[in-house]
Formats: structure tokens, sequence, C-alpha cells
């Protein structure tokens, strides 16, 4: 294809743990849910630039056959209904190309599953710990120490944007929030915001304005934050009364979508901006591993908004440093993120960590609070972590009407009980206090500014803020602290914190306040007509589109070169001599691959180091020696593939391990191993590819005479014939050559047979040329930028590379050399639409074909070794 493209899943599921499912050394464990992607078939999610008018969207969507079905105007995104006979992903893919978008995705489906356990204050141990559960003394918020100070929130909104709330509920009816601006049951947008009769909130997923709580999640929630307190009924929340507005985005089978996801932000935004609720926090007890630049937007607009986006950190166990968790791993700065301790203050068994990307902990195992129908029952997870911290910032936000979201922030992290274990898990080594929280010593606390490290151009302004990391002042701390930029020629700061960039070059921005000094913030000031990043787009052309002038937006070329140089890498397209090591070692016969298998949107490199080493990988480009052990055996003749076996948008490694293990695949990066067969792959290896069109990679393997040519359909089976014939020296490949939106399989059949093609997965077999493909094989790219694949072959000496156009022919001498043992492999090196062959010529080095014209350019005088090259995007930019 011409251009690689993410098609980014945002996969949400609720973040709690049953206590009544599998036990397994001696903690709970989520019951089995189905991998199977899922998102809505007849629209998808678009983002577009912010200057673009309503009647300019409409007008390009019409243009295309499709409808503008629902506008967020205040998190700028909507939904677009899909052109006639057009299927999702390549809706997706043209949306992308439109200068006007920002960026488009699919509208995926988000999961939940919940089976409650069981039966007042004395079950509380998160808010008051005495030891009534088996748990250590004081291992809990000090809710009964802040309550001498103050109980009431009923100034503050908070939003818990989840599968609704039991709005009749005894302990929870009370504390409500209800629309001033609506009159209950008049069938009448009273207050005009476009929601009949949304007295509580929205129920965005059945497009109503009624979020009674049908699955339970989020009346549990709700509990913890605020359950009305000294009532003599129920339980107590956080806050003893408070106002909770109700955002449904679940069903009753705990699912729903992303836009329902967007909907529930744009409402909630509105509500405080055009009609004065005081939403100070929105509580978010959802995760999921893929990245959503609509949500990623949507967060940032209610930053703008001021208000809190507390967000669990997940329940996979994980290392969120490591393995992002979403939204929980966006880098707004209204972002708090949560994981969960248990009575005991240690980490829960099943919560996700991370000593950068997660803030601190809360009580989150066997947590007691309200479900629907005037019931209480305990649940466990970083979902029920996450409203005590909702609920201790509606606490901060009552007792400091002035304070902004980040001055909140800041207080509750600068004032957690450090506890030891929690020590690298979270970023402050500690648990929530909220009676630290509100009898604060402001000697404890730190400042910070924001945004981070910042670019802008001659004559541009940024606002900065200051973090509210100080208490006892009900002023805002911007206007308190004392600006500085340490070079007055490349930038000016005024007292409100207002930046002006002057001239070129490097300035340090910092705030002071009573001899508290921030971490200083890097403001780089560029010449609009330059390219920083060597990429061919100027300065302003990247701060226009919201790219990042510093880093070049270009895919990696890795190589294993000839002992001893080991394996090593060119960062986007930077050329010769710009090679940066890997690993001293070589790869083995099987080789390297990469593939996105933790699915944060990096692609990982995986090598087989031969017998001794096994094979690694090396997670998300982080270098030499952060490589990781996947298995001590090395691949047989098959070598490995990757490809998205189950359909989930990580990328399963399928290695052939040799007699007599046979074919194993390592799905989804979760540690263990399935086998697929018993028997190894013939000298034609494996290849992957979604011959079927359907989303999912089919594996087809050549398992040698008398077996032939079989394909793994689906990830499900049964095994399917396509040749009793195996291949020959130059292997298998698959790609789209006839622009179908299907993978073809291309067969080096062993001679006199030649090449022949498989074409979208019905055949019958076509021959493409009577010669047999010589040392460097074969490769699938977009040279022409048609959008069809073409098919490169290095024939035996003396006819050299050639390749095959369109689809259509004729073939076209490339080059009168044979490649070397590195072979050739296609990639988009200048992203520019293009791929470019990339070929090793053994004695003359690597070198590269350019846009589909000559001449060649040398890229590095060495040839590679047996592991050969991969190109794909490291660095994730």
């Amino acid at each position: 294809m011409n251009k690689l493209r993410f098609c980014l899943i945002f996969e949400i599921v609720l973040l709690f743990w049953s206590l009544e499912g599998d036990v397994v050394h001696g903690m709970v464990r989520f019951s089995e849910r189905s991998a199977q992607k899922e998102f809505a078939q007849d629209r998808v999610i678009v983002c577009p630039e912010q200057t673009i008018s309503i009647d300019q969207l409409e007008e390009l969507a019409s243009n295309m056959g499709a409808k503008v079905l629902k506008i967020y105007s205040h998190t700028n995104s909507c939904i677009v209904s899909l052109p006639e006979g057009m299927e999702v992903k390549e809706c997706v893919c043209l949306f992308k190309e439109q200068t006007i978008i920002r960026d488009a995705e699919p509208d995926y489906i988000v999961h939940a599953d919940i089976v409650p356990n069981d039966s007042n204050f004395n079950q509380l141990y998160g808010l008051h710990n005495t030891g009534q559960t088996g748990g250590a003394l004081d291992a809990d918020i000090d809710a009964v120490e802040a309550w001498d100070t103050r109980t009431d929130c009923g100034s503050v909104v908070v939003a818990v944007i989840d599968s609704g709330v039991d709005y009749t509920h005894e302990d929870l009816a009370a504390n409500m929030w209800r629309n001033p601006g609506e009159i209950a049951g008049d069938l009448i947008d009273n207050d005009g915001n476009g929601y009949i009769d949304d007295v509580f909130g929205i129920d965005a997923h059945n497009n109503d304005s009624d979020p009674l709580d049908d699955d339970g999640h989020g009346t549990h929630l709700s509990g913890t934050i605020g359950a009305v307190g000294n009532n003599t009924t129920g339980i107590t929340g956080v806050c003893w009364n408070v106002q909770i507005m109700a955002l449904k985005f679940l069903d009753a089978s705990g699912s729903g979508f992303t836009s329902n996801v967007l909907e529930c932000i744009d409402y909630m935004v509105n509500m405080k901006s055009q009609y004065g609720i005081n939403v100070k926090v929105s509580n978010n007890s959802w995760s999921g591993n893929h990245f959503s630049a609509a949500l990623e937007s949507a967060i940032a607009v209610a930053r703008d908004a001021d208000i809190l986006f507390v967000a669990a950190a997940g329940n996979e166990q994980t290392d969120n440093d490591i393995t992002p968790s979403y939204p929980n791993s966006y880098t707004a700065e209204n972002i708090i993120s949560v994981a969960a301790s248990n009575a005991n203050d240690n980490l829960s068994g099943f919560s996700n960590y991370g000593a950068t990307t997660v803030d601190l902990t809360a009580p989150g195992s066997s947590i007691y609070s309200t479900i629907p129908n005037n019931s209480y029952t305990f649940l466990s997870g970083t979902s029920m972590a996450t409203p005590y911290v909702s609920g201790v910032a509606a606490l901060l936000a009552a007792e400091n009407p002035t304070f902004s979201y980040g001055q909140i922030k800041g207080l509750l992290l600068d004032s957690v009980d450090v506890v030891p274990a929690l020590t690298g898990l979270v970023a402050t080594g500690g648990r929530l206090n909220v009676g630290n929280s509100l009898h604060c010593d402001e000697s404890r606390f730190s400042l910070e500014i924001y945004p981070p490290d910042t670019v802008l151009l001659p004559g541009n302004t940024q606002q900065f803020t200051a973090a509210g990391l100080l208490c006892n002042t009900s002023s805002d701390i911007t206007s308190l602290v004392i600006w500085a930029s340490s070079d007055a020629l490349v930038a000016t700061v005024d007292t409100t914190g207002l930046v002006t960039s002057v001239g070129v070059g490097t300035a340090q921005i910092t705030a002071s306040h009573n001899g508290i000094i921030s971490p200083a913030v890097s403001l780089r000031v560029l010449l609009p007509d330059g390219d920083e990043d060597n990429d061919g787009l100027t300065n302003s052309e990247e701060l226009l589109n919201g790219t990042d002038p510093l880093v070049a937006r270009k895919p990696e070329l890795v190589v294993d070169f000839v002992p001893p140089y080991g394996i090593n890498i060119m960062y986007n397209n930077t050329g010769f001599p710009n090679w940066t090591g890997l690993h001293y070692l070589n790869a083995g016969t099987g080789g390297m691959v990469v593939g996105d298998l933790d699915g944060n949107d990096k692609a990982d490199l995986i090598v087989d180091f031969g017998p001794s080493y096994g094979i690694n990988i090396m997670y998300n480009n982080a270098g030499f020696p952060n490589w990781t052990g996947l298995h001590h055996l090395s691949s047989g003749t098959g070598g490995m593939v990757v490809g998205d076996l189950d359909g989930n948008d990580k990328s399963d490694l399928v290695v052939d391990l040799g007699p007599p293990y046979g074919i194993n695949v390592f799905y989804n990066n979760m540690g263990a191993w399935t086998s697929l067969h018993h028997l190894s792959a013939n000298a034609g290896g494996m290849v992957v590819g979604d011959l079927d069109g359907n989303d999912k990679s089919d594996l087809v393997v050549d398992f040698g005479p008398p077996y032939g040519i079989n394909v793994f359909y689906n990830n499900t089976g049964p095994w399917t014939n396509l040749h009793h014939l195996s291949a020959g020296t130059g292997g298998m490949k698959t790609g789209d050559l006839d622009g179908s939106g299907q993978d073809d399989l291309i067969v080096d059949f062993v001679p006199p047979y030649g090449i022949n093609v498989f074409y979208n997965n019905t055949g019958p077999w076509t021959s493409l040329h009577h010669l047999s493909a010589g040392t460097g094989g074969m490769v699938a790219g977009d040279l022409d930028g048609s959008g069809q694949d073409d098919l490169i072959v290095d024939f035996v000496p003396p006819y050299g590379i050639n390749v095959f156009y369109n689809n259509t022919g004729p073939w076209v001498g490339l080059h009168h050399l044979s490649a070397g043992t590195g072979g050739l492999v296609a990639g988009d090196l200048d992203e520019n639409g293009q791929d470019d062959l990339v070929v090793d010529f053994g004695l003359y080095g690597i070198n590269i074909f350019y846009n589909n014209s000559v001449p060649w350019v040398g890229a590095h005088h060495f040839s590679a070794g047996t592991g050969g090259m991969v190109i794909s995007d490291l660095d994730g930019n």
C-alpha cells in the first residue's frame, strides 16, 4: 500500500475485579474477555482542524457521499456516516488524507464485565481503617480527620462518566445533580442545550436524557464519591453532600462506543462553559490499551475548562511506563492516574502501576458501596480506587472554591502518605490522604508550570500556568508567582505568565513563590521557514499541522550488519553515517521482524539471536541493553513473522521453533506460547496477510513436500491447502497487487514453475514470470504511489532486480545487479506516500531507490548479515 497507516483502536474496559471470579495464587482474576475487535459498521469519528466551519465539514462529507450525523462542538469532533459501499477503514484513511481533517478513526465498541459480591460505616476501611477487615491500622485516606474541617461539597459537581447512576437510590438521590434549567417530564428542552429533560445528565449510549444505571458500576463509584453522610442509612461517601452528574455511555451489558464518551465530555464541558454549572471533577473508571486522538483532544478541552480528569490506571498488573493504558496515560495536565492499594497499604495484586505515569494509589480492594435498587456490595479494582480521589478532589474544591484543577491536583499529589511498599510503583510513592490535603503544610509542596517544553515561532505567544501546589491561599497561583525567562532576547514573560517569543533560540521559563522555584520549562523559538528535523516540512507547517518540528515523521531502517557490527538502526531517513547500534550480537537464521506487540503504536523489534540466546524483543525503541527474552529456543527453517491473527490490533508473533516443536504463536504480548501446528515450515517459510479481507491476518505456511502451501484463516482454522507444490528460493510474499483491499499471495515455486500469484483468496493461480527469484527474493510495495502494491523480484543472475507495476506489467529492470544476503525491503522512508526500495547489494553495500526514480543512494558501505533488513516506525513519530 502507498502508506503505512495505524488504524487506532480505543477499546475501553471498566476497571474493576469481581470477588466471585477465579482465585489464582490468592488473588482474583478477571474472567476471560473476547479479544475480537468490534466497531460501528456505519460511521466513523472525524476530528476536523480547529479553523474548519460546519459548512465546510458538511460539504466535504457530502462530496465523499457521507453525512455528518453529530457534531461535538466543544471537543472538536464529529460522527460521520459511511459512503455507500465503503468499508470503515477505507473511510478512515480517506478522511485522514484530507488537508482540513486533523484525524479520523473507527468508532470502537467498548466492553465491561460485572459480577457483584455482597453486606455500613464499619465496612469502609478506605475511609477509616482500624484493622476491622484484617488490614493495617490507619491504612486509609484519613477521612475522619478531614471531616473535622469539611464534609460539605454541595457547591461542587462531579461528573461520573460511566454506566449511569441509580438516581433513586436511598443513599444517592439527595446528592444527585439536578439541571436547574430543565423542568422534569415536560418533554421540552427548556434550557436549549439540545437535550430534552436532561435532569440528572444524559445517556449517550441510548441517545436520550435518562442516565439510570442498569449495569451497577457507575452507582458503585458514585457511592464512594458521595453517598449521603450522617443520614443513618447505608454508607458514607467522601463527600457527605455533593452534586453527582450522571453521564452514561455503557449499556446494561457493559458495552458502548468511543463516540459516546466524546458526547459525555462534550456535554460536561458545555454545561460548565455555557450554563455555569460548577463541574470541577470527572471520574473515569475505564481504560484501554489503544490511543484515540479524538479522546485525547476531548480531555484537553476539559482541561481548558478547568476540569480535573481522574482516571483509573488499569487492572492488568502491568507497568504503564512500558505499556501505556488510556486514557490515564495521555499527557494532558489535568489527568490524575490512580492505582489501587489494599487494606495493608500494599499495591493491589491486580493493579497496574508506573513510576512516572501513575500518580498515586487509593483503596481499591474489597470496597463496599452502593449498587442499584437500594443495595450495597463489595467490588475491587482501580475503578473502585478512582472515586476516592474524585471525592477528595471535590472536597478540596469546596474548601478552596477559587483553586484551579492544577492547584487541586498539586494538593492531592503532594499530600499523600508515603508508603515504602509503593516506592518505584507510583510517581508520588504514596497513597491518597485527604486529611493531609485539607490540613496542608506549605513547606511540603513544590511548584510546577505548564505547558511542558514548547516550540514557538517569532512573535507567537504562549500562556503558561502554575500548577496549584500551594495551600492556604484563595488566590490563583498563576498570578501569585514571579515569572522569569532566562533570555529576554529569545522570549519575555509578563506577570500573568504570558510568554512572547522575540528571537530565534532557547529560553528557560520558571516561576517562583516564597522561595519555591519550579522546574524550568524549555521554550525554543524557530525560524518559520526552517526545517529543523529535515523531514521536508517547514517549522511553521509542522506547528500548523500539530506535529513536532523537532522530530522527523519517518520510519526507521534496521539492518543486521555482517559480524562483528551487530544490529544497527538508521532513524528517520537521516542517511549515512547516522546509524545507531541496538545490539552487538548478530541475528541467527530466524532473522528479525517488527510489530506492535504491546499495542502502543510503536513498532517493537524482535530478533532471533541464535541457539545460545534465543528470541528477544526490544520494546518501544528502548535501545541497548533494554532487550527482553521471549523464548530460549531459536527459530527453525520457517523463521518468524508478525501479524494481527486475532484482530485486536496488537501484533502476534509467530515462530517456527523447528522439530519437534512446530509452529507457535505469542499472542498479544501476554507471555504464553500457543501451538498452531506440530509440523515445521519448509524453505519457503511463513508469511502473513489478510487474504480474505476481514482485518485479521491469515498465516500462510509452506510445509514442504508432500504437504505444500497451507493457510490458517482468522486465527480459528482449520488449516486449508492452497497448493500442493512448495516454494523455491524466493519464498512467499503478500501484498495487494490488484488494489482490491485483500492481500494477494505471491509464491516463487520451485523451477520450472516460476512466480505465481493467488488473487483475492479465490484463485486460480496466475503466472507472473517463468523465472524464479534469486538470493534476494521478492518484496511487495507501492513504489509509484498508485495505491496498488508493485512486485519487486531479484531474479537469478544475470537478470538483476525487476519490478512488476500495478499488476499489469511489463516487467521493468531497476538494477542489473542481484541482491546479496540481506535481500530486499520496501517502505516509505521519506514519508512522501511512495514506498522506497532498499537493497543489500553485497560487496556494494546497502542502497536505496527513492520515490521510484534513479539514482540509487548509498545508505551504508557494509552489507547485511543473516538477519537481513526491516523497516518500521520504532520511535512512534
